[in-house]
């Protein structure tokens, strides 16, 4: 039976989902940044360090530009590639577009757009016909995902009383409700 961490929450998005661990399973269990987007990955690892089947989920942050299916449709990239099946998973707010492909591996690709033009993307690639887990662990990632309401100025008023009480402003009568923390390309 497959053994899963417990949701893994990516700061400040309202995301968090799990992925496999433990037996033959490793995670780090943490969000990594890596080319503009966050990196959520589990290997199932064999002989010689090889691994088996690999999970990565990804909080991309720049707009794609496409629906969900195009980007799914430009993965299928390889002439040898076969698409056996695909569909739509709705888990609470979100509808997941996923697509199941035979290479010479097994791979579950699923893709959601999310609010703020970001969009959360899973794989699954299962690279040995000795294991037929790819499906079972793509549907339970899927399950597993969650996506809570985030709104970005309560951050930034949570921000703004952290500063007020750990420094000099605490001193001062005025409302955090005064200050708003706002992202913005300010040109130069």
């Amino acid at each position: 039976s497959l053994v899963f961490t417990d949701p893994i929450e990516l700061p400040r998005t309202g995301l968090s989902v799990s992925v496999p661990s433990g037996k033959g399973w490793k995670t780090t269990g943490k969000w990594q940044f890596e080319d503009n987007s966050f990196i959520l990955s589990s290997n199932f690892i064999v002989e010689r360090g090889l691994p088996a089947a690999v999970v990565n989920c990804r909080y991309v942050l720049t707009p794609q530009n496409m629906s969900p299916k195009m980007w799914l449709e430009r993965q299928v990239k390889d002439p040898n590639s076969i698409v056996i099946e695909t569909g739509k998973i709705q888990k609470g707010s979100l509808m997941v577009d996923w697509v199941h492909i035979e290479t010479p591996f097994t791979i579950f690709l699923g893709n959601a757009a999310l609010p703020n033009n970001r969009t959360f993307s899973i794989e699954v690639i299962q690279t040995t016909y000795e294991l037929d887990i790819a499906e079972k662990v793509f549907r339970k990632v899927i399950d597993s995902l969650n996506l809570k309401e985030y709104k970005p100025a309560d951050t930034g008023d949570d921000i703004v009383k952290g500063i007020r009480y750990e420094s000099e402003f605490a001193k001062f009568p005025t409302p955090s409700s005064h200050y708003r923390i706002y992202s913005a390309v300010v040109p130069r």
